[in-house]
């Protein structure tokens, strides 16, 4: 198994995974300001 694999590779899947874990915890977390706090405004919009 190689443990060095090819940098772009290796730099997209990570820069693919972070978009979207930061899209879906964006998502959570206005969707939880909305539901606790009711309808202010949010900084966060998509």
């Amino acid at each position: 198994m190689r443990i060095l694999t090819d940098n772009s590779t290796l730099h997209t899947t990570v820069l693919h995974l972070i978009l979207f874990l930061h899209r879906y915890i964006g998502i959570a977390v206005r969707l939880y300001i909305c539901n606790t706090i009711g309808g202010k405004n949010e900084p966060y919009t998509i």
